[in-house]
């Protein structure tokens, strides 16, 4: 709750336990203040412990659950963008999403195609670290048509790509990333540069979300003039 406060997205709704609701926590302070900045100041509600677990679907939930309005898109081009293509685990989907923050900053653009955990999901969003909060998101029924042209483009392979290195990859770019087991489908990698990290070791291949973020890293960012 406190990362999507921090993002300044507008709560809708909020549903806490009477613990939490006497509590007079730091968070539960500001949470008010937001709902009432939204003139929403009756949309914090009371519930059951219960209620409260089953609505959180965590194993030791914090006693609330508050909705939040997604976060509107942001315009121009952002230097950093990611594609995910299949990516079916919501753990790595957040782990990408968190280093796209780190790397681009916020607003850089996340698309997520058809087979992609949903970056919204209660696992998505805690593997994310409130990450997805900071993005701009855009699910996507065709990747392929929807990696724009104003970008070069590049897809991490394990291997036969071009081997990443020192001053390879220069903002605007975008990075895609495909499924855990068949990697970027055939009609995404057409449009997109080949990227393979070079690892020496006995490994065959690295998790995605590490694949990711070792190649975000080394982009080297766009210069003031540009």
């Amino acid at each position: 709750m406190d990362a999507a406060l921090d993002a300044g997205l507008s709560p809708v709704a909020a549903f806490v336990t009477a613990s939490v609701a006497s509590s007079g926590a730091v968070s539960l302070r500001r949470l008010q203040t937001a709902l009432a900045a939204a003139d929403r100041p009756d949309h914090l509600h009371t519930v059951g412990e219960r209620l409260c677990g089953q609505l959180a679907n965590t194993r030791t939930p914090q006693g609330w659950i508050a909705l939040f309005r997604l976060p509107p898109a942001m315009g121009g081009l952002m230097p950093l963008a990611v594609a995910l293509d299949g990516v079916q685990d919501p753990g790595n989907v957040g782990a990408i999403a968190r280093c796209l923050l780190a790397f681009g900053g916020a607003g850089s653009l996340l698309l997520t195609g058809p087979g992609t955990a949903d970056p919204w999901s209660d696992k998505a969003l805690r593997a994310s670290a409130g990450a997805v909060l900071r993005l701009t998101h855009r699910a996507e029924d065709d990747l392929a048509a929807a990696l724009d042209p104003g970008r070069t483009w590049w897809a991490l392979q394990p291997r036969e790509g071009i081997r990443l290195g020192p001053g390879l990859l220069r903002a605007p770019l975008g990075l895609v990333v495909g499924s855990e087991g068949a990697g970027v489908s055939a009609a995404v990698a057409r449009r997109c540069r080949g990227l393979t990290l070079a690892m020496p070791g006995p490994v065959e291949s690295l998790n995605a979300a590490v694949a990711a973020g070792i190649a975000l890293h080394a982009v080297t960012p766009p210069s003031s003039g540009s």
